[in-house]
């Protein structure tokens, strides 16, 4: 079929990933995104790679299918992006927790997914840095993992100038060109130009919103502030993401039973930690963004890591997560303007590899995919 020119507002790791499929399959793509990185939504993800946390089971289902894509589309990425599948590592320390977590274990197992209960002594063997307190119980997940975003992104971005596309950073989209008489768009206003398009994809994060009421379309979402914080680079020591229970016996304010401390290290050595609240489907929300919350934070997990005694903490400015209001991702063209297509979600990490093979197809050939049927922009009304 005819190759298109598509215009992807947006240059995050699922606006890049969209990208790079299409550009793959032949067609001209333009990316234009308001920059910079540091500011995106996909600079502030933890970038965890799993299903573990996603329910109802389609969904699960779904994020699924993209963490066993994700080797593959590392591959074809041929560059180094910071995957690191070497497992999920999860535990308790209260009575309460573990049997939260039990049930949670019971029903991923009944979906047939490879979560296994662990004791003391396995998690010690998988990562001996580890310093487990009062652990009332344990599990791992071994096909999960963790990923580098930016590193994604420049490499999808790279393949596609490599196939003959355009990446137009600090750029602002303030309208668009349109033919009235047959609902479509014909060219993305910004700030250097119109840039001419067959089709628009939306896969702006947190802005989608608000480029999306520009054509009166009505896509909401929620507000959800969250705050990572980094380390300056380490010796290796951890080999996958660890969760473990936050202490909170008030030494470190803010926390209570159902609050957690997360970890992870990256390529360079420098560990990314967030202090999350546990539950299927709660994202908690965080606006301290400050030093001595990240110090704070840093000597929190020295409890259980000590080699993080000798790091230096680096506060990350507060992100905002793009989050649908029904928490769910929006995917797919608008009813009103034919060639307008939606990408926004809160798992971008997760779910790009397979997103972005998704979307392309859909785009490419204009069919519709049944696996993306119940997360159509259309199920939003005013």
């Amino acid at each position: 079929m005819e190759n298109k020119t598509v215009v992807i507002i947006g240059g995050g790791i699922i606006g890049s990933a969209i990208g790079f499929q299409l550009s793959s399959l032949g067609n001209k793509v333009v990316i234009v995104d308001k920059g910079p990185f540091q500011e995106s939504c996909s600079a502030h993800s933890f970038a965890w790679v799993n299903a573990s946390s996603k329910s109802p089971i389609g969904y699960h289902s779904l994020c699924r299918t993209s963490v066993n894509k994700w080797p593959t589309f590392a591959k074809q990425l041929g560059t180094e992006v910071g995957l690191n599948l070497n497992g999920t590592i999860k535990w308790e320390n209260s009575e309460e927790g573990a049997d939260l977590a039990r049930q949670r274990v019971e029903t991923l197992q009944s979906w047939n997914y490879p979560v296994q209960i662990v004791d003391e002594d396995f998690i010690k063997a998988k990562d001996p840095s580890i310093n487990i307190k009062n652990m009332t119980f344990g599990q791992y997940i071994p096909n999960e993992g963790h990923v580098e975003p930016k590193r994604v992104i420049d490499a999808c971005q790279f393949k596609i100038k490599e196939n003959g596309g355009e990446i137009i950073n600090s750029c602002a989209v303030t309208g668009f060109q349109k033919d009235a008489g047959s609902q479509r768009i014909t060219g993305v206003i910004s700030s250097t130009g119109t840039i001419s398009c067959d089709t628009v994809v939306i896969a702006a994060g947190t802005g989608t919103q608000q480029l999306a009421d520009l054509l009166d379309i009505y896509i909401p979402l929620l507000e959800s502030p969250g705050v990572v914080a980094w380390t300056d680079p380490q010796p290796k020591t951890l080999h996958g993401i660890i969760m473990s229970p936050a202490i909170n016996d008030g030494t470190y304010p803010g926390n209570d039973e159902q609050s957690e401390v997360h970890i992870r290290q990256r390529v360079d050595g420098s560990y990314q930690m967030v202090n999350e609240r546990g539950g299927i489907g709660n994202h908690h929300e965080q606006n301290d963004d400050s030093q001595e919350k990240a110090e704070n934070l840093l000597l929190h997990l020295t409890e259980y890591f000590p080699q993080l005694k000798t790091a230096t903490a680096i506060a990350e400015p507060v992100g905002y997560r793009p989050m649908p209001e029904d928490k769910f991702p929006v995917l797919g063209y608008d009813e009103s303007w034919g060639n307008v297509y939606i990408s926004v979600m809160h798992s971008g990490v997760t779910l790009a590899a397979l997103v972005g093979e998704y979307v392309a197809t859909e785009i490419n050939y204009d069919v519709q995919i049944p696996e993306l049927e119940e997360y159509r922009p259309a199920r939003f009304k005013k």
